[in-house]
């Protein structure tokens, strides 16, 4: 689990020949604090300590290590078969740790010896799952040190394995690349809200995603508070909604930590997808040294009961 940002941080995604581990840990200790603050509806996030992370850090960091083992100069590859196992197996070690119900099916399935690619699919009335969950655990594919495209391909490949339904695979598709463009812009010039959101929406192919894209864009305009985000975006409980919402969040000060994982946390009703997902955004574009050192450290401490 990411400990504090100025101790060791074993588990924290470091691509070969990275010129930016600070941002890499940064996106993923300040997704796990986003989780921990999002995960709990009536934590208030301006004061320690943080609840423990639910099972979308869990999954987040097998996908890392999943990564770390498969990527070198010639790009990354994602072994389906191999990643649905970990994942199993990550659930299986801490299965109270708050997994998606549709998750565990799967886990279940996998455990039971049915193919995983059956489960998948035939969820939710044969059309696959289409929450939040695989954009949600998605930020290390975003830190790869690869083209947009492949990057974009790997995201819904790693979402596929417990979230079929297109829009699920395209959120995550989505996310990755939105961590992708925060972690390579340069943090010394304003983030151009507007070039993120139209490059990420090269890879959107449906009209839902680009509606809320488009919502989003009009939000971005103007100063707005959660209730507007919401009003105009949905509550998050698809990956269609949460997405956007998490991009809405970290658009409004994607200079300013805490103030993103806040402002995702009250749109987030208790599930912890959006705040992780905007934590993600947030860490991959400030570093490490952005997330305060008492989430850290808090965050740290609830690893350890």
């Amino acid at each position: 689990m990411p400990s504090s940002p100025s101790g060791p941080h074993p588990t924290t995604w470091d691509p070969p020949g990275s010129p930016s581990r600070d941002r890499d840990r940064g996106c993923l200790l300040a997704a796990a604090c986003g989780d921990a603050l999002g995960g709990t509806p009536s934590r208030k996030a301006e004061a320690p300590p943080l609840p423990r992370p639910t099972g979308i850090t869990s999954l987040t960091l097998v996908l890392a290590e999943h990564l770390r083992g498969r990527t070198d100069d010639r790009g990354a590859t994602i072994d389906r078969d191999r990643l649905v196992e970990e994942f199993t197996a990550a659930w299986q070690r801490d299965p109270d740790r708050g997994f998606g119900g549709g998750e565990i099916r799967i886990f279940l399935s996998v455990v039971n010896g049915i193919a995983w690619e059956s489960a998948s699919v035939s969820a939710y009335g044969g059309k696959g799952s289409y929450g939040a969950g695989a954009a949600a655990r998605v930020a290390p594919v975003g830190l790869l040190p690869v083209p947009m495209n492949p990057l974009a391909q790997l995201a819904r490949d790693s979402a596929y394995v417990t979230h079929a339904h297109p829009l699920a695979l395209e959120g995550a598709a989505i996310q990755a690349c939105a961590v992708a463009y925060a972690r390579r812009a340069d943090r010394e010039r304003p983030l151009a809200a507007f070039h993120l959101l139209s490059t990420v929406a090269r890879y959107s192919t449906s009209s839902e995603f680009r509606s809320q894209l488009a919502r989003l864009g009009a939000l971005t305009r103007g100063r707005y508070t959660h209730r507007d985000a919401v009003r105009a975006l949905g509550r998050g409980g698809t990956a269609a909604e949460a997405v956007p919402l998490a991009l809405a969040a970290f658009l409004r000060s994607p200079d300013d930590l805490p103030e993103v994982v806040r402002f995702a946390a009250s749109v987030d009703n208790g599930r912890g997808r959006v705040a992780a997902m905007a934590g993600a955004l947030a860490g991959a574009r400030n570093g490490v040294d952005a997330v305060p050192r008492s989430w850290a450290r808090c965050l740290e401490e609830s690893q350890e009961e």
